[in-house]
């Protein structure tokens, strides 16, 4: 994991930086023809500077300010997440390697394989774009369009002289696209079909008949189609599959919280009111009594018992990126669990809920009476820590703010 980190963060900015690069290069280019054809001269783009750097400071002071203050948190989930993974994915040793051997791979494929092309394709491609910009000479034989003859002339130039300028900017392009190789990988989850990718791409720009009715010369190269999208990256899953967990998992808060309401350990008034002590310890107090049914039920195995018919593991559970992100620690608390005993776990639902100055004085006596060693305590405060962790996290989500009401058994329940 270390590894891939390490890797992202010395490519991601070597590979912004060429990008800015080669986009500045463009984009002074077509600066520098408007200027002609406007009949100003190079020192006008000076000009235009300062308000180019206030737009970009305002563009720069807007994701500062807005995009990145929800991520300004913490545990850096946003603000009414929605349970899939935007960042970069852990990889592992394994597909680190794997991506960057594919980088390697697409780089020089690329390189070599596109450079030869271009060269193969410029000298037919530049002159079929001469000829396409002859053919606009009859148009400036007219009253209006006459007096900009001499600019016609200097256009054709710039289309003689910018062609060698577009075949190096497409050399020195072709290693950016190389890069596509390690991402199919990962967005597939299939080396082949990074390895695939390159050829692919080779392929297409094989086909590409810049403007010529008639590709000269014809391909070179057999056609070589992409893998279908069969493989979908879990940030363009249409729903993930971890949602119908969420109609159990208010279930469990449900009885939770009617069982603290008995106990006397939670006032009716802090839940009609949505108090933030109770909107904290419901959610935790359920998420204990899930894993530790679960315990009781396969005591050696890493697996939850949302109910005793409905039960997951690894396997059927960990499917998406929202059980990815929880499960390890769920499992975490579970594997702390299976050492307590029932007065440690009935100690750790009182802390659980005891979690503002006032309490309830059944609460108060309930974490007060506990005949609990100080080291078993230590340990238990811990793993309060752990749990609310957890719920710090989900009640960022948006799922679990719009279930609130049915967490807690208000009337106004909603449906999930």
């Amino acid at each position: 994991m270390l590894l891939s980190l390490a890797v992202i963060q010395i490519l991601y900015p070597v590979i912004g930086l060429i990008v800015a690069l080669v986009v500045a290069v463009v984009v002074c280019c077509g600066a520098s023809v408007a200027c002609v054809y406007k009949m100003d001269n190079f020192g006008s783009l000076l000009k235009e500077w300062p308000s180019l750097f206030k737009a970009y400071w305002k563009l720069h002071e807007d994701f500062y300010d807005k995009t990145l203050e929800e991520y300004n948190h913490p545990s850096g989930v946003p603000i009414n997440w929605d349970g899939r993974r935007y960042d970069v994915p852990e990889l592992g040793f394994k597909k680190t390697v794997c991506g960057v051997i594919l980088t390697i791979y697409g780089v020089i494929i690329m390189t070599l394989g596109a450079t030869l092309l271009l060269i193969i394709k410029y000298i037919p491609a530049h002159l079929n774009a001469i000829f396409l910009y002859l053919q606009t000479l009859t148009n400036m034989f007219t009253c209006v369009a006459f007096p900009f003859l001499p600019f016609w002339l200097i256009g054709l130039a710039l289309v003689i002289a910018l062609g060698p300028v577009v075949l190096v900017l497409g050399v020195l392009i072709a290693p950016l696209t190389g890069l596509a190789c390690p991402y199919i990988a990962i967005k597939h989850n299939n080396i082949g079909c990074g390895f695939k990718e390159a050829l692919v791409l080779l392929s297409k720009l094989d086909r590409m008949s810049f403007g010529m009715d008639v590709q000269i010369p014809p391909p070179l190269l057999p056609k070589v189609e992409r893998v279908g999208e069969e493989w979908t990256l879990p940030s363009e899953q249409t729903e993930p599959s971890s949602k119908k967990y969420w109609s159990f998992y208010v279930t469990n808060c449900q009885e939770v919280c009617k069982d603290a309401l008995a106990k006397g350990w939670v006032n009716k008034e802090d839940l009609e009111g949505c108090m933030p002590n109770v909107i904290q310890a419901i959610p935790a107090m359920a998420i204990v009594a899930i894993l530790l049914r679960s315990v009781d039920a396969e005591p050696d195995k890493e697996s939850i018992f949302w109910k005793k018919e409905e039960r997951c593991d690894a396997k059927t559970c960990r499917t998406d990126d929202l059980s990815q992100f929880f499960w390890p620690k769920l499992m975490n608390v579970r594997k702390q669990l299976k050492t307590t005993t029932k007065e440690e776990q009935d100690y750790l639902m009182a802390k659980l809920c005891a979690n503002s100055e006032e309490v309830p004085a059944e609460l108060k006596d309930a974490v007060d009476t506990a005949k609990i060693d100080e080291n078993k305590q230590i340990k238990l405060h811990r793993l309060c820590g752990d749990v609310n962790n957890i719920v710090i996290v989900l009640l960022r989500m948006e799922k679990m703010q719009s279930n609130l009401p049915g967490i807690l058994g208000l009337p106004d329940e909603e449906n999930v």
